[in-house]
C-alpha cells in the first residue's frame, strides 16, 4: 500500500507533538514555539512531498522503440 501526503503530516505532527512535549517539559522550549515548529514542519513535509509526487520521470527511463 502507497503512503500518501495525510500519513506523512500525520506522521510528522506526531513526532513533533512528541518532541516538542519532552523539550517544553524541560523548558526548552515554550508551547508557542512547539505550534509553530510543527506548523512549519507541515508545510516544508507538504512542500518536500509535492515536489516527489510531482517530479518528472528520468530521461533514462524513457521507454525504447
Amino acid at each position: 500500500m502507497p503512503i500518501n501526503l495525510d500519513q506523512v503530516l500525520s506522521a510528522a505532527r506526531w513526532i513533533v507533538t512528541s518532541a516538542g512535549a519532552y523539550f517544553a517539559s524541560k523548558g526548552t522550549i515554550t508551547g508557542d514555539q512547539v505550534q509553530l515548529i510543527g506548523g512549519a514542519v507541515a508545510a516544508l513535509v507538504s512542500l518536500a512531498w509535492s515536489f516527489v509526487a510531482h517530479a518528472s520521470p528520468s530521461s533514462s527511463s524513457t521507454p525504447t522503440s
